[in-house]
């Protein structure tokens, strides 16, 4: 039998269970914003909420929108990771109030961590409704639930996922796999979590050792 149609009806399931997975996880989460319950943490609040407004008031500044007078010690957003100034999930929460945008940094994060948990789930050949519940289920679960009160860990649980599924599906033979490892680690870093970036980079390279006898073989 020819693989490829066999590869093309996995793929289909794999973002069935992948969208499935998302979709379900934001209509969870949206609820508690939409009924007016917006998320807090200690680091939402003293962090995520502060750079944001101070991103906000950098930009009506006169003498440029690089540097803060009340976080940082003044240095440069920039210089500060935690910031997260080139990092595109902040960009989406700048675009709301302030009450919205930490709680949809929440939000699509944990999207994203329900995703990429159902690809992952996949790549072990899980049957497609036990992939998006899994997903679900670590999205919702008390683990990354709990990741909201410090919420930079936020960056590990949305793109890590992606890097080992991503690492499992390119040493299966799947190259177009491969840039979803490399974004999972431009991710972590951008988000100020270089600690997840070298767990991203350590799951591509455990996976390719547990391989390589097989390869040998």
């Amino acid at each position: 039998m020819n693989p490829r149609p066999r590869r093309h009806v996995a793929a289909k399931a794999t973002v069935c269970a992948v969208v499935g997975s998302a979709l379900g996880t934001a209509v969870v989460l949206l609820f508690f914003p939409l009924s007016g319950a917006f998320f807090q943490g200690l680091d939402l609040l003293r962090v995520d909420l502060a750079s944001i407004c101070a991103i906000r008031k950098a930009w009506t500044r006169a003498d440029g929108w690089l540097l803060s007078a009340t976080m940082g010690n003044g240095a440069p957003l920039s210089s500060w990771a935690e910031a997260q100034l080139f990092y595109p999930v902040r960009w989406v929460a700048l675009l709301f109030a302030p009450d919205w945008s930490v709680s949809i940094e929440v939000v699509i994060h944990l999207i994203l961590a329900a995703a990429g948990t159902a690809w992952l789930l996949r790549t072990f050949r899980l049957p497609v409704g036990a992939s998006a519940a899994g997903g679900m289920a670590f999205a919702l679960g008390g683990t990354a639930l709990n990741l909201i009160y410090h919420s930079i860990y936020l960056v590990a649980a949305a793109w890590l996922p992606f890097a080992w599924a991503g690492a499992r599906a390119f040493l299966m033979g799947r190259a177009q796999a491969a840039p979803a490892v490399g974004a999972a680690v431009l991710f972590c870093l951008l988000g100020g979590d270089p600690q997840a970036a070298g767990l991203a980079v350590a799951l591509l390279l455990g996976e390719g050792l547990l391989r390589w006898p097989r390869r040998r073989r």
